[in-house]
């Protein structure tokens, strides 16, 4: 999960982000010396020693955070990074013309309003619009990592205005009285309900996900997927394109800035549509208002297709794997039904996505049905609506039979062996014996349908678990992609592995890999920033800067290498030049408080001491979980004889102290996107 190293209290880290996403180093304050010395009641001698221990760790906190990246010594390069070579061309852009599944009623109402009512047509919508599911009375209280949280209903102040759907966050001392509290107020409801919601909330041009989850299983509310109990990005976790690609419609994203959307209208169209499985419907619409036609050439039919595409259409969002990268020059938005899947990215997978306890990831059923006889005997024609109907769904009572149905269409000769009083007794069900529920191992509280369809239920755990699986392209996606392009798509998936296992040799092959098809493509965005984060472990700050300027030469406004150069430009003693781009960075999104606290440094090294209180001002806004960081700013309010503030600030540091406590090993100032969080 990550590479890091420790130097005095505070521990460095590189973490990979969501699939596609380039990692970034992010600062974390160790606890293990403070776990030992805090008491655990005010009784305990040790007691008397903890405002000399919290002064003397507000100057270790200066030194440490000088020191923003790893020590270890350069590894030896066998290639040499050239970017001086002609810009690769940039593929064509995807086709547009979207117009929106109301276009598509006139002709075909009765499939449009069947599939509104399926779960994808319910994926993301309004508060206030979607069904009402969720408990916001009883049950709309929960605690975790000793912080409380709650969802509840504000009531419209006025007539005209709708009422507000509203998550908050507190943390209460040994007293009962408040330590802090915040709140958002929420925009859109992700999820039909048929597992669980989870909500955004936007901010100008950004969208944020909310720490609350409705499990609807349960029926209860907890932790959303990926945040750890003690310590995790509250408000600020960023949702980008990546996300939207499977939850939405079409976005209304902001030329030049990747993961901005329209702040008046960042949706195009909400809920996923008939476009995302049959293209963009401009032409198509068009053709028919002009008059009589014969063969459509401008609408895809996913059930026409040859079989890699007509999957490609459903693997769009149902394919994770372990690592998801976009092609050269292509972005999570840029699939289109009718291509091959691996002409807009790849994929790599590993088994069928079980782990040792037999539990698995919700978006595997792909690699688990590939690895089902059924699949394989079938040779391409079994596929995922041989039993789905993408237009709608059966309703309870009917789905034995409605699956029943789909495998008696292959299964016409053979009956079933089971004895025919247990099979009544399961209501004949052929996905009972056959597909079992699975124990979800990324989704709190949740469950899945086993696509592997096994002989018996005995066979759940299979030989699949063994550790020693290599990452393999899907469907074989390497052998449908340039040699070039291959060898860039190792390269990121061994630097994948190297932050995941620690790996030093794995760190090597991805830089050989990736220098080599650099020099190919000097112009592409994605490598130049695995390459850039492999040369900052490396310590070598002039190659990583190289990557970096040749990024923000034509994307100036691209956020991870603006924040990427700003440290190195840090390292380089160019302070006035490191300030510049972390006011850009700060800028581009001022809730990110994990960007405040090395904004800070570099102002307090440059004289800058008011510039820096301001900059950990807003960070401890947006997070005042981090004591660390109070302590700092408490240093800083002194050193400007701010005495009053500063020694509010070391009671509430130490108050937190007594109160927050992280989970082994992790550390308080940022726990990334968990995993991790989208660097972009």
């Amino acid at each position: 999960m990550e590479s890091a190293f420790a130097d005095g209290i505070c521990r460095y880290s590189l973490y990979p982000s969501t699939p596609g996403r380039p990692g970034y180093f992010r600062l974390f304050y160790q606890h293990a010396e403070m776990n030992d010395t805090r008491p655990s009641g005010r009784s305990d001698p040790a007691w008397k020693n903890r405002w000399g221990i919290l002064v003397l760790l507000t100057s270790m906190v200066v030194t440490a955070m000088l020191a923003w990246f790893p020590r270890h010594q350069p590894g030896e390069n066998t290639g040499q990074l050239d970017l001086s070579g002609p810009a690769l061309p940039l593929p064509s852009p995807p086709t547009s013309g979207y117009v929106g599944s109301t276009a598509c009623r006139d002709c075909h109402e009765e499939i449009h309003d069947t599939f509104a009512r399926h779960p994808m047509g319910k994926s993301i919508s309004r508060t206030g619009q979607a069904s009402s599911m969720e408990d916001y009375t009883d049950k709309s209280s929960f605690s975790r990592g000793g912080f409380d949280y709650d969802a509840r209903v504000k009531p419209a102040s006025r007539g005209d205005v709708m009422e507000a759907f509203h998550h908050r966050e507190s943390l209460r001392g040994q007293d009962g009285k408040l330590v802090f509290q915040q709140g958002v107020n929420i925009d859109f409801t992700v999820g039909s309900g048929s597992r669980g919601r989870s909500y955004l909330f936007q901010r100008g041009s950004l969208l944020f996900q909310s720490p609350l989850t409705w499990y609807v299983k349960k029926g209860i509310w907890d932790l959303a997927p990926g945040y750890r109990p003690a310590d995790h990005l509250r408000f600020e976790r960023r949702v980008d394109d990546d996300c939207l690609s499977c939850h939405t419609g079409q976005v209304n994203s902001l030329a030049d800035l990747e993961n901005h959307y329209d702040p008046a209208k960042p949706f195009h169209e909400l809920s996923i549509g008939c476009e995302r499985c049959h293209g963009p419907g401009k032409e198509h619409v068009q053709m028919h208002l002009d008059g009589p036609v014969g063969e459509d050439p401008f609408i895809v039919n996913p059930a026409k297709l040859e079989p890699r595409k007509r999957e490609s259409v459903c693997n769009q969002c149902h394919l994770a794997g372990l690592w998801r990268q976009p092609r050269f020059g292509k972005s999570f938005l840029d699939f289109r039904p009718g291509q091959d899947l691996s002409e807009a990215w790849t994929v790599m997978v590993q088994g069928t996505g079980f782990d040792k306890q037999g539990d698995v990831k919700f978006t595997s059923h792909v690699e688990q049905m590939h690895s089902s006889r059924c699949f394989q005997a079938s040779e391409g024609k079994l596929g995922c609506i041989s039993c789905h109907d993408p237009h709608r769904t059966p309703a309870p009572q009917q789905t034995e039979t409605f699956y029943r149905t789909r495998c008696l269409k292959c299964h016409t000769t053979d009956g079933c062996s089971e004895d025919e009083t247990a099979r009544t007794a399961r209501d004949n069900s052929c996905i009972h014996c056959h597909m079992g529920k699975t124990n979800v191992n990324n989704i709190a509280h949740s469950s899945a349908t086993d696509h592997r369809i096994l002989r018996s239920l005995s066979d759940h755990i299979s030989a699949d678990q063994k550790n020693d699986l290599r990452w393999e392209y899907f469907d074989h996606a390497d052998q449908q992609i340039p040699d070039w392009e291959r060898g860039r798509a190792d390269g990121i998936a061994l630097y994948v592995q190297s932050t995941k296992t620690s790996n030093p040799v794995y760190l090597q092959q991805a830089r050989e890999k990736l220098v080599a098809s650099t020099r190919i493509a000097p112009n592409d965005v994605e490598a130049l920033l695995y390459l850039g984060d492999i040369y900052l472990l490396e310590n070598d700050y002039e190659s990583a800067g190289k990557c970096l300027a040749a990024i923000l030469q034509s994307h100036p406004a691209h956020e991870l290498a603006i924040q990427k150069m700003a440290y190195v430009l840090f390292h380089q003693n160019k302070l006035e030049e490191a300030n510049q781009h972390f006011q850009k960075l700060v800028e581009l999104n001022p809730w990110a408080s994990d960007r405040y606290g090395p904004y800070a440094e570099s102002l307090a090294r440059s004289g800058d001491i008011e510039g820096a209180i301001s900059a950990l001002e807003h960070s401890l806004e947006n997070n005042p979980t981090n004591y660390r960081l109070h302590l700092y700013l408490a240093n800083l309010l002194e050193t400007s004889g701010r005495q009053d503030e500063a020694a509010e600030r070391r009671r509430f540091a130490a108050r937190l102290a007594d109160l927050v406590r992280p989970e082994p090993g992790s550390g308080m100032s940022r726990p990334t996107k968990i995993p991790p969080e989208p660097s972009r």
